[in-house]
């Protein structure tokens, strides 16, 4: 389950521990994806935004449902091929397309769950997308 609570779970052992920290990452996406739906009309950051943030803010998601991100990788790819892409777009449509093998294998490997740390890389993403695209001198660059 590539959850807070899970990653925390393993790493302390602790329930309470694990139920505050989710509690913590679920407020914290929760005003996350206000800001970026608020400031940009985006549609790759917002629904990279909600997409990621989905898997923050519950405790209960699984590895095969990281297929959510299909939403956000099919906009990013459709604005890849017709404008080309930046670096970390181009590392958002990796970290997309392989999600699953990479969470699955990776916390299986390590014995730690280790999807939180991709799904906030990819709100990280979010938020700097969101603010490239309302960044006028951003775009003629």
């Amino acid at each position: 389950m590539p959850t807070v609570f899970v990653a925390m779970l393993h790493a302390t052992g602790d329930w309470t521990i694990a139920a505050v920290a989710q509690g913590a990452s679920t407020l914290a996406v929760a005003v996350l994806c206000v800001r970026v739906w608020r400031g940009t009309d985006d549609p790759f950051a917002r629904v990279l935004a909600l997409a990621s943030g989905t898997f923050l803010a519950t405790p209960y998601a699984f590895d095969y449902d990281s297929t959510l991100l299909g939403a956000p990788f099919v906009l990013l790819l459709r604005r890849v091929w017709s404008s080309g892409s930046s670096r970390g777009e181009t590392l958002a449509l990796v970290a997309m397309w392989l999600a699953p093998l990479v969470v699955w294998l990776g916390s299986t490997w390590l014995g730690q769950q280790i999807g939180p740390v991709l799904f906030a890389a990819l709100m990280a993403q979010a938020l700097a997308s969101a603010r490239r695209a309302d960044d006028p001198a951003a775009l003629a660059a």
